[in-house]
């Protein structure tokens, strides 16, 4: 019920009990009272007084109501009385307090067990699911990786009916001239180049072929092509081959797997994973004079892009890397994802132009150029502080920028500009920055 100044009654005793208590606490401390002449009044009868005078305190500035004369009370018993209404306050408080934690501990277990849930034990689908490392349930042996001691290696297996045959044959005996050409062969020699024709495989036999001359006994030999790759191995692919799973492996990332289910689906030509590896390997050594020349017109760009991502290899996690300026692109990979790793790759430390990045803090280090942030990651910043933190002027900042890169690349496209050419445009804004 509400008193005439519009307080409520609680709100006046608790003003009422804090007056009570302070002159009990005055007279205990400045009369020198004895305890014991107060009968039953128990000897923290003291501490007790200043926990209840700390906690009405805290629950009258609560209450907003200034200081008002208060008589004394008739005994210290209705001060005990008075008290008793005040724990009970507080302990229906209490209650509430351990309402609510009781409610926030069953969220976190709510909230804890949908973290738990994923594929592989609930309805969740794959793309819901973390990374996660399998761990291994093999027994280890003991033994060392790869083939064992007496291990019988295998080799691709030749077709039966390959699509063209070359023969490398003798023509005359090498002793004494006599033409061979008559002469049934003694031994063949076989190598096989797969490659792509008209959409499917297509196979090429190279036969070298050995003949004895029935006159002197000597042996002679077809002489095979000086520039022969096929002959390091029985069975090679052509370059149609490498190209295309080069194209899937290396530029489309589809993996090594999926690339030989792929060349065995649409071509027929059938590739181990070690060989799809082999591929990479070799045209990898073919690039190095390409990857130095791509490294100097990074380093001499006037702005760059920078990025990381983390890559499973060879049961760990890597990083690759990207550099990349309007027409060209660089990827590394890594075993670091920091400073160390941009030294490794060559282009930050002797980069003098404008780089454009993320607020990782190792392209702090690289001080030689100027930075900037990259507009994608300001705008997800700027979407957090809008819908999470509810500012309105984060919403229209972002509004803002959105606008004025349309506006760009307007611009741009009314002069017959692409989005990446170089020239600017006058008036364009980020002469100011770059």
């Amino acid at each position: 019920m509400a008193n005439r100044d519009g307080s409520n009654h609680s709100d006046v005793l608790v003003l009422e009990i804090i007056f009570h208590i302070d002159i009990y606490l005055l007279e205990f401390h400045s009369s020198g009272m004895d305890f014991d002449s107060l009968g039953d009044v128990p000897t923290s009868a003291v501490s007790l007084l200043q926990k209840a005078r700390e906690a009405c305190s805290k629950a009258f500035e609560k209450t907003g109501f200034a200081n008002r004369p208060i008589s004394r009370p008739r005994s210290f018993y209705d001060l005990l009385a008075g008290y008793k209404i005040i724990e009970g306050l507080f302990h229906e408080h209490d209650t509430q307090v351990k309402t609510q934690i009781e409610q926030l501990q069953n969220r976190v277990r709510e909230l804890e067990k949908q973290l738990s849930l994923g594929p592989e034990n609930s309805h969740k689908p794959p793309s819901t699911s973390r990374f996660k490392k399998i761990k291994n349930q093999r027994v280890k042996s003991g033994k060392k990786p790869g083939g064992q001691k007496g291990h019988r290696g295998t080799a691709p297996e030749l077709e039966a009916h390959p699509d063209a045959v070359v023969r490398y044959e003798p023509q005359k005996c090498r002793e004494c001239g006599r033409p061979l050409k008559k002469v049934p062969d003694s031994e063949v020699q076989c190598w096989q180049v797969v490659d792509i024709k008209d959409g499917k495989s297509f196979v090429t036999e190279h036969q070298r072929v050995t003949k004895f001359c029935p006159d002197c006994g000597e042996m002679s030999r077809g002489d095979l092509p000086n520039e022969s790759p096929w002959r390091h191995a029985r069975k090679t692919f052509g370059p149609a081959v490498k190209s295309v799973a080069l194209y899937f492996v290396g530029y489309q990332l589809v993996p090594v797997a999926r690339t030989q289910e792929i060349m065995s689906d649409l071509f027929g030509v059938r590739l181990s994973q070690g060989t799809l590896c082999n591929f990479m390997s070799d045209v990898s050594k073919k690039l190095k004079s390409w990857e130095i020349s791509v490294k100097s017109q990074l380093i001499r760009s006037t702005i760059l892009h920078v990025d990381e991502t983390g890559i499973r290899c060879a049961k760990r996690g890597d990083w690759a890397h990207v550099v990349s300026n309007e027409k060209l692109t660089l990827l590394a990979h890594h075993e670091s994802r920091g400073a160390i790793a941009q030294k490794d790759i060559g282009v930050l430390p002797e980069y003098r132009g404008h780089l454009v990045r993320d607020g990782f803090k190792s392209y702090d280090q690289f001080d030689a150029c100027s930075h900037s942030f990259c507009n994608a990651h300001i705008l997800r910043e700027l979407k957090f502080l809008s819908e999470e933190e509810n500012l309105k002027w984060a919403a229209e900042l972002a509004t803002f920028l959105k606008k004025t890169l349309k506006q760009v690349h307007d611009g741009r496209k009314s002069k017959g500009l692409s989005r990446t050419d170089n020239r600017r445009l006058p008036g364009d804004p980020s002469r100011r920055f770059f």
